[in-house]
């Protein structure tokens, strides 16, 4: 997991660069974790499967409720940007999050180089964030062919919900008002908590539950 302190540094410096910042989710995201011999395990099929009795299910890759599982799948995705992202660098202690920056002429840009929080002209960036299953994707307009071309090569090896600007991530609710560089994180999770006061017979705007 990607530090929360991160997440919200990076909404601000997307905010303050105005880059795109897109979403999508990897399904049954644990399921594309293959587990090392060693920690495969067996388990009985749920209702429904019936075995011949003293069989039981051998279990090769990462299940949801496995205490490997999430360190699998993390392992799985960071030796896939590795090797199909190759120009995709580790940002410093954060190893959930990968950065791509290329000046107009296609050269790198030397990531170890402090510089102030501003971009060359026809500069290219993209910034992936990865939790869990939750990708975000902050990139420059000059990167959008890269990100669509992106979301393509990620489809290929693992199944995503399409991409989409970001307005809910981890349990924060984002809205951005790119004309006027304003962006706001709340955690009202309209999805989940308006749902249910709803289903309670309230309205939130009038109400004080």
């Amino acid at each position: 997991m990607t530090e929360p302190t991160t997440i919200r540094t990076l909404l601000a410096i997307a905010n303050k660069l105005n880059l795109n910042v897109d979403h999508l989710d990897i399904k049954t995201a644990f399921l594309n974790g293959i587990l090392p011999p060693d920690e495969q395990f067996f388990c009985s099929p749920p209702p429904g499967f019936p075995l011949p009795a003293g069989f039981c299910w051998q279990l090769k890759r990462g299940l949801y409720g496995a205490h490997q599982s999430g360190a699998t799948w993390s392992t799985t995705f960071r030796t896939w940007v590795k090797t199909t992202l190759p120009l995709f660098a580790e940002a410093g202690a954060e190893r959930c999050v990968y950065v791509k920056r290329q000046h107009a002429d296609g050269t790198m840009v030397d990531l170890d180089k402090l510089r102030d929080i501003t971009l060359e002209p026809g500069e290219r960036l993209i910034i992936l964030v990865m939790n869990t299953d939750d990708l975000l994707i902050l990139y420059t307009d000059s990167a959008r062919d890269e990100v669509d071309s992106f979301e393509k090569v990620l489809n290929q090896s693992f199944e995503a919900t399409p991409r989409a600007p970001v307005d809910q991530y981890l349990g924060m609710h984002v809205t951005r008002n790119r004309a006027q560089r304003l962006l706001a994180l709340d955690g009202r999770r309209q999805s989940h908590v308006y749902n249910y006061i709803h289903e309670l017979g309230y309205d939130h705007k009038r109400s004080r539950c």
